[in-house]
C-alpha cells in the first residue's frame, strides 16, 4: 500500500534481511505487484556477535568453516536436521534458538558433541544493552535463563576456548575473593 502512495518506501530490518528473515517472501510479493525492490545488506547477527565477543568465527588453525542454522521451522515446512550441520561445522551459529537452549544443548550432546564445548549467547548484538554470556555447552540452558528478552544468538565452537577460559578464571577469582565486610553505623 505504501509503495502505491510514495516514491520511495523503506522496510528497515535489524541484521541482514537475507539470512533467516522473510526477505524472499517480501521480495516475491513486491515483484509480483510490479514494485521495484532494492535490498541493502546489513550486518548479520553472527558477525555482530563475533565482533562483540572479540573472536574470529574462522580463526586460523581452529575453524575452517562456519555453519549458520536455525532449529525453527515455519508452518507447512519440513523438519530440518539442523543438528547435523552444527556437528559438521568447526564453528556454528544458531539463530532463533535461545528459547530452546536446553533442548539444543541436550540434542547436540546426545548426538556426540562434547558437553564442555565452548558456547556463547549474545543478546542484542551490536545494540545498546548488548549482553554476552560464555559457558560450556552443558550450561547453555542456564545462561539462556539470564537473557533479558532481546534477540539472542548462540555461537558454538573452539574459537571461544580462550574466552571460556577467561570467563572461568574471572568467575573463580570472584568466588575466592573474601566477602566484603559489613560496617555498622550507630
Amino acid at each position: 500500500d505504501a509503495a502505491q502512495r510514495h516514491t520511495v518506501v523503506v522496510r528497515l530490518k535489524g541484521g541482514d534481511p537475507l539470512l533467516f528473515g522473510r526477505a524472499q517472501e517480501e521480495i516475491d510479493a513486491l515483484t509480483a505487484a510490479g514494485i521495484e525492490v532494492e535490498v541493502v545488506s546489513g550486518i548479520t547477527a553472527a558477525l555482530a556477535a563475533g565482533a562483540a565477543l572479540g573472536v574470529s568465527l574462522t580463526r586460523r588453525g581452529v575453524s575452517r568453516n562456519v555453519s549458520f542454522v536455525t532449529p525453527r521451522i515455519g508452518r507447512d515446512e519440513s523438519v530440518s536436521d539442523w543438528a547435523a550441520a552444527v556437528l559438521a561445522a568447526d564453528t556454528a551459529v544458531i539463530y532463533m534458538g535461545s528459547g530452546e537452549a536446553q533442548l539444543i544443548a541436550d540434542t547436540l550432546i546426545a548426538r556426540g558433541l562434547p558437553a564442555g564445548r565452548p558456547v556463547a549467547l549474545v543478546e542484542n548484538a551490536s545494540l545498546p544493552g548488548e549482553a554476552r554470556h560464555i559457558a560450556r555447552l552443558d550450561q547453555l540452558g542456564q545462561i539462556a535463563s539470564r537473557l533479558g528478552g532481546g534477540p539472542a544468538i548462540i555461537v558454538l565452537g573452539e574459537v571461544l576456548r580462550d574466552r571460556l577460559a577467561l570467563a572461568q578464571t574471572v568467575s573463580e577469582a570472584a568466588a575466592a575473593a573474601p566477602a566484603p565486610r559489613q560496617v555498622r553505623h550507630r
